[in-house]
């Protein structure tokens, strides 16, 4: 299960980054929305790194991490449809949520 819930994390934190890293290249969606995906999704990767952070730092980066990406999806929400897509911000949602309670169960000691 550890496995499962580490490649879930850097997948779906990478997955994010390089997103976020190609629209700002393009430059059609804007810095603001472009940028925050890139960062959330580069916190997410590096909270599953470690790199040496205790926990609450972890939990930290890792919520700040989905908040950018939310905030971030709810913004290009408004600016390709005119109103954010409530289904897809739902997933987003759930899809968070299984991240950080398995972000809990596996680094909490």
């Amino acid at each position: 299960m550890k496995y499962v819930i580490l490649a879930i994390g850097y997948f779906y934190g990478g997955i994010t980054a390089l997103t976020g890293g190609m629209m700002l290249t393009q430059r059609q969606w804007g810095i603001l929305p472009s940028g925050l995906m890139f960062l959330g999704g580069l916190g997410v990767v590096l909270s599953f790194a470690g790199l040496g952070m205790d926990f609450v730092t972890r939990e930290t980066m890792l919520i700040a991490g989905l908040l950018m990406i939310h905030i971030s999806s709810i913004m290009n929400g408004f600016k390709v449809n005119g109103k954010p897509m409530i289904k897809h911000h739902l997933v987003r949602l759930l899809i968070s949520c299984v991240i950080v309670a398995g972000s809990i169960s596996l680094f909490k000691l």
